[in-house]
Parts: structure tokens; sequence; C-alpha cells
């Protein structure tokens, strides 16, 4: 690696991140050099992260020289504008109200497939509280779209009142409580279908991500299970609020060393989920641990966008990268935004030709815009 100015912010962004991850002796195992310098997602580490942190980091620690803050002190004045900002957004005291649409569509390989859409959306209580469910496809017993279609159900029903509570306490354990409800809901359906009950692997019954989001006052708090994610798009700049609950993301966690923990299709398979359970002498029972949902905080400031999508979204290579995300978000301020994200990333589906198998997940989001008290 180079020497220069920009070398040196890499080097001050690395140190940064390590302590910020609680490893400040840097990561467990042989280093970045092990897992080719790709970083993980620093909220795997430090999930309260405040916002605008990381995507500085991000751009610092860029396998691009060009791409990084010139010098360390570049990088830490724009840290020291990042933190301001975010003590400003917690401390301002202004009123917002919110602009809420969705929209889904089938992916290109499910439509040639004829299997339905696995998505599925919800906008309630005028907009405070909504959720975006996305059933796990080769499900053996039961199927995605059932999955969604019975998570969806009970959180409708459970997350509206939610908004109403003035506590930020009642409304995490009410969240708590309408993901473990949803869960069980969603493992009662499946144990109700043929074979259900006969089921030896608590993997072969169906599933489903979700993320959730209710609203009171400025306080927007964010629950996800699985994969489904938000992401708070401001000032050009798309960063991903939520973590995934994929088995790569959990070892990590955990203090596995990146270059030990799963790769391939083995990193991306999900351990949190809706309906997972486990195998017991009495039967199938509701795992609560891996149905329990992460929590997150954030306070609303106009002009705040929050994404809330399916995988078949936003992931770089495959459909939108966060940078076209911040994009699309920008250039349209209008009020049709969730139909074009749908579309432009649907637009990015290809069909199986030759070797390859083709591309196209089903794309579901639900756009959250935050504008100035009316």
């Amino acid at each position: 690696m180079p020497g220069g100015p920009a070398c040196e912010a890499w080097s001050l962004a690395a140190a940064i991140y390590c302590r910020l991850a609680g490893m400040p002796e840097g990561f467990p195992g042989h280093g970045p050099e092990a897992f080719g310098f790709h970083f993980p997602p620093l909220r795997v580490y430090s999930p309260h992260l405040p916002p605008g942190v990381e995507p500085i980091l991000r751009r610092s620690l860029s396998h691009d020289p060009a791409r990084r803050h010139p010098s360390p002190q570049a990088l830490l004045a724009a840290l020291e504008a990042a933190l301001n900002a975010a003590r400003e957004r917690e401390a301002w005291d202004g009123g917002i109200d919110v602009d809420v649409s969705g929209a889904t569509r089938i992916g290109l390989m499910h439509e040639l497939s004829g299997i339905p859409n696995q998505d599925t959306h919800g906008i309630l209580a005028g907009g405070l509280a909504s959720f975006v469910c996305d059933g796990v496809t080769h499900a053996l017993i039961g199927t995605g779209d059932l999955a969604s279609l019975t998570a969806a159900a009970a959180l409708s029903a459970s997350l509206p009142p939610l908004a109403a509570l003035p506590s930020l306490e009642e409304r995490a354990g009410g969240l708590l409580a309408a993901f473990e409800e949803a869960g069980r809901a969603v493992m009662a359906r499946s144990l109700k279908l043929p074979l259900g009950r006969l089921a030896t692997d608590p993997g072969d019954l169906m599933a489903t991500t979700a993320v959730a989001a209710v609203i009171h006052g400025r306080q927007i708090l964010l629950a996800t299970t699985g994969d489904s994610r938000a992401y708070l798009v401001r000032d050009g700049v798309a960063e991903q609020l939520t973590v995934d609950g994929d088995v790569r993301c959990v070892q990590l966690a955990m203090g596995m060393p990146p270059e030990e923990a799963a790769a391939g299709a083995d990193a991306h398979a999900l351990y949190h989920c809706l309906g997972v359970g486990r195998r017991t002498r009495a039967g199938h029972v509701h795992d609560e641990e891996r149905a329990r949902p992460a929590l997150t905080l954030l306070h609303l400031l106009p002009g705040d966008v929050v994404v809330l999508c399916t995988d078949g979204l936003v992931e770089e290579g495959v459909f939108l990268s966060p940078e076209e995300l911040a994009a699309l978000v920008e250039a349209n301020p209008g009020p049709h935004l969730a139909d074009l994200l749908v579309e432009s990333a649907c637009a990015l589906h290809r069909p199986p030709e030759g070797e390859s198998e083709g591309s196209g997940d089903d794309v579901t989001c639900v756009v959250i815009r935050v504008v100035p008290a009316r």
C-alpha cells in the first residue's frame, strides 16, 4: 500500500474503527490482510453508533486512495462535524410530519418460476407505524408468502397502538412483544400444515424476515429480525441503520475472526427470523432468542428519508448499491419515490442465459419522508 496522507488517513480510520468496535488491539485472528481489507459493517460491533460516523470511516477505508479523505486532519474534521450533527439532531426541538408510501413487485426469477411474491408490507396508523416482511422462499413446509402474510397480519394488529405510547420503554417493550407474537403465529401456522408437526429439522418450517418502524414525536424506533433493512438517506448518503441477522454477522458479533466467519451462501443464511424454532422431545417450540428483534432509535429531522426494505432492493453488485439508493432519493423528491425505487431495482433483474443463473429477487420498500410540521 503506497504511503502519503491518504494512506495515513486509512491507518487512522482503521484504528478508530477498531476502537469503536470494542477491539482496541485490532481484529482477532490475522488482521485485515487475512480478509482482504474488507471491513465488516461497523454496526455489527457497535449497533448504536451515532448516524453519520460509519460512512465517514468507510470512505477512508476505501481500497481506492483517491476516494479517501486527503489527510488524517480531514478525516478528523469530518468525524467532528458528524458528531456535532448527531448532537444537534438529538437536541433539535422542532416539529415534524411524515409522508409515507410503499411499493412491492415480484422478482423476475420468481415470476419465471411461477412463485408468488414472498414479500408483504404495511403502512399503519397514518404512517406512524409500518413494516416490511420477506418470506424465506425455500421452506419445505409452508411457503415464504404464507409466512410473510401470517407475520403481517400479526404486526398489523399489534403495531398501531404503539405509536400512541408516551414512553420509549413502553414502545420498545411493545415492539419486542409484537415480534414475538408474530413469530409464534408463523410457527403455529407451520405446525398446522400437513407434515408440519412431523418435521425433523426446525429449518424445514416456513419463516420470514421483518423490519418495522414506530414513530412517536421525533423518535423513530426500528425493529429488525433477519436481513430486511432500514436505511437513513440524507445529504446524498445512504446509511444502513440496522444489522443483518445472518450467520456471518452473528459470528462476527460473537468475536469470530472475519477470515473464519461463514462465507458464500452460508454467510447469508438467516439466524434471526420470525417462525424459527427448535425441536424438543415434546415437539417444536418457538425459539424466542432467534426471533427477538434488534432495536434502533433515531431522532428524526426534516429532510430525512428512512427506507425500510427487503434485501431485494439494496445489494451492492446485484441490485441497487447504497450510493445508487442515495442518488435516486436525492433526485426524486416527489410522492412516487417508493415505486421508483422498486422499478429501479427490478430494472437490474436478468433472466437465465447460457451458464448464467439469472437474478431477480422480490423487491419491497416503505419510504418515510420527514417534513416540517404542517
